[in-house]
């Protein structure tokens, strides 16, 4: 009985070690290494977009510098509206602190 184990393990030992030969000589076949991990691959650089790829920027909208003239004077307006009134409250807050 101990006799025919023996010869069960031997033989499963000599099949598992004509599977492993066999095994490494179709990765040798592949060009696959058998030790190891394999190098890490090296960063690509980023390609560059292709020309005419991009399409071109479309043109701002002319406009009279009087118009720019008047938009700005207008914002001048409104921002000394504003820092009037926070004048006002800056007062009244003054006043109600002792």
């Amino acid at each position: 009985m101990e006799n025919s184990k023996e010869l069960l393990i031997q033989s499963l030992n000599n099949l598992t070690v004509t599977l492993l030969l066999s095994q490494i000589k179709t990765w040798k076949k592949e060009g696959e290494k058998t030790t190891g991990h394999p190098y890490p691959l090296e960063p690509r650089r980023p390609e560059r977009p292709e020309q005419g790829r991009w399409p071109s920027p479309t043109p701002l909208p002319r406009v009279n510098t009087e118009d720019i003239g008047r938009l700005l004077k207008q914002i001048l307006d409104r921002l000394d509206a504003v820092e009037k009134r926070l004048e006002r409250i800056e007062k009244l807050l003054t006043a109600q602190t002792p």
